[in-house]
């Protein structure tokens, strides 16, 4: 469904072992969209990290691997998945999110 221009083999399994890799990895951090019909048509994933200013601390979700399966845009289920992405950086207390 997802794929990619990069000419990588596999690379739906070259980016689920990159993910895997990131100590960040967790499952609670890729947010699904589905179509009515339950099929996956977008995902995003938020990775943590902690970023210094001077003496202070900034918790920071990344917004990173935003999809959206080629047939399934321009029906609407970008902002949802983002705006569903934003609620969950913020409930969980992150300071700010960056794409």
């Amino acid at each position: 469904m997802f794929s990619s221009n990069t000419g990588i083999d596999n690379y739906g399994l070259y980016k689920t072992m990159l993910w895997k890799d990131d100590p960040t990895y967790a499952e609670e951090n890729i947010i699904l969209a589905r179509n009515s019909a339950k099929n996956l048509v977008g995902v995003v994933r938020i990775v943590p990290r902690q970023l210094m200013r001077e003496s202070k601390t900034i918790s920071v979700a990344g917004i990173s691997s935003v999809c959206i399966d080629r047939s399934s845009r321009g029906h609407g289920y970008s902002l949802p998945l983002m705006r569903k992405a934003l609620d969950t950086c913020k409930s969980r207390g992150f300071d700010c999110a960056l794409l």
